[in-house]
């Protein structure tokens, strides 16, 4: 979810953005969470589960020799299958134009900067949903197979409107890579590779979650008036693993892990809601052209 502006930048496997030659890029994810039970101030209100759906379509333009313009736009989906008693809406959903640019500084330096101004809200999308989150980040690459990074993520929805963020990724071996970059840092081994395709196999944890502006009538409607209109935000961290498949500019990836835990918390009231650990599985696939 909200936390792919951050994973677009820190978990590409390409070391450098100059050595990419792409104009378009489509990508979409799915993903299913299993019925788990959610409470409130340690009251069970029943089960939750969580289906959600993610599409994007980007456009690179090059400005300059050093400059890379990035248009596009993205979709999100989220859907709860809650119980009658949670305050929660039935979607929570993003549309957004995605804005950005690359700037290769010199051979072992380059930055980025993304930004998604859209709605993002729950099935009544207004303008008061309209948000715009940033994310900057600076990379060098401290010799081949070895870059650090470093950034900071902007959202005004989000209680610490500005976070900042680091990390490295590292090439060990020809078959072993680590990647310590958050949302979803991993270690992976490539099982398979030759001139035409290679598999990865990886296990790590990921943060997923977003925030969103609900209808000012949500709360009314279910019977818990004090989070109408309020920004919810959906938090969950997960331990998981999988395999990703690529084919020249094509790519796929299935995954599957435990959610740990799942937070719903609406902003200012504080209302929030837990839901115990859930299976989860996913799938995602990707082209450049």
């Amino acid at each position: 979810m909200r936390y792919a502006i951050l994973a677009a930048f820190l978990c590409s496997a390409i070391p450098a953005p100059a050595q990419e030659v792409w104009k378009w890029q489509a990508a979409a994810r799915v993903e299913a969470s299993g019925l788990k039970s959610v409470s409130e101030s340690g009251r069970d209100l029943g089960g939750l589960g969580i289906w959600s759906m993610e599409q994007s379509l980007r456009r690179r333009v090059r400005a300059s020799d050093q400059v890379y313009v990035l248009l596009g736009a993205s979709f999100e989906n989220v859907a709860l299958s809650r119980p009658a008693t949670a305050p929660l809406p039935a979607r929570l959903q993003g549309v957004a134009a995605r804005l950005g640019a690359e700037w290769l500084i010199d051979g072992k330096s380059w930055m980025f900067i993304d930004a998604a101004p859209g709605l993002y809200g729950d099935e009544r999308l207004s303008g008061r949903a309209a948000n715009i989150p940033v994310a900057a980040q600076y990379n060098r690459l401290l010799r081949p197979g070895l870059r650090v990074l470093g950034g900071i993520s902007v959202d005004p929805f989000r209680k610490a409107k500005v976070l900042p963020f680091g990390g490295a990724a590292w090439r060990l071996t020809p078959r072993w890579n680590l990647r310590l970059l958050l949302p979803e840092p991993r270690v992976e081994y490539r099982a398979l590779w030759d001139k035409h395709q290679t598999v990865d196999t990886f296990i790590g944890f990921s943060l997923a979650g977003g925030q969103y502006r609900v209808a000012e009538d949500l709360g009314t409607r279910r019977g818990r008036s004090e989070v109408n209109g309020q920004t919810l935000s959906y938090s969950a961290t997960r331990i998981l693993g999988g395999a990703r498949w690529m084919r020249g500019d094509f790519e796929a990836e299935l995954t599957a892990g435990w959610a740990l835990a799942r937070t719903f918390r609406y902003e200012p009231s504080g209302v929030e809601l837990k839901s115990n650990g859930a299976p989860f599985g996913g799938l995602s696939l990707s082209a450049r052209l």
